[in-house]
């Protein structure tokens, strides 16, 4: 028997999969983190099979990440969690995000016609006694003309 893994004459692709002898062939095996898609076998001068193995989308379906103030990004073979708009990283963990508090660093909202209330992942400009909304930032005095 050749031992077409250990000459390295085999078709696997080394991203997604690795070679396993198997008795007068081999066959691709996917690596952690990807899938066979296809039961098609190429079939060249010595018998053995290629596996397509394209790349899992580990975000899909449920949240990995565990909390709203994380984020799944799908990464080749693999993924990772990432703050949430909104959120900044309180510490080297993914899942140890803290609310940004817009409020306090810098909002846009008028400071004479709305006051800003911190909420998690945003903030809201509210008018002031005495003013009416006039746009997403900032109010009107309820006497004044437009």
């Amino acid at each position: 028997d050749i031992n077409e893994c250990a000459l390295k004459i085999d078709k696997c692709d080394k991203q997604t999969s690795y070679c396993e002898n198997i008795i007068g062939s081999y066959r691709c095996v996917c690596k952690v983190g990807f899938q066979h898609i296809s039961s098609n076998k190429l079939i060249y001068e010595i018998n053995f099979e290629i596996s397509a193995s394209p790349d899992i989308d580990e975000c899909a379906g449920i949240n990995k990440c565990y909390t709203p103030s994380t984020k799944c990004v799908n990464t080749f073979g693999s993924y990772h969690c990432r703050c949430s708009v909104g959120y900044y990283n309180k510490s080297k963990s993914p899942d140890m995000c803290e609310d940004i508090n817009e409020c306090l660093v810098g909002h846009g909202c008028d400071p004479i016609s709305t006051h800003c209330v911190n909420s998690f992942g945003g903030y809201q400009c509210l008018c002031r006694t005495g003013f009416k909304p006039f746009s997403e930032l900032d109010c009107q005095g309820l006497f004044q003309q437009i």
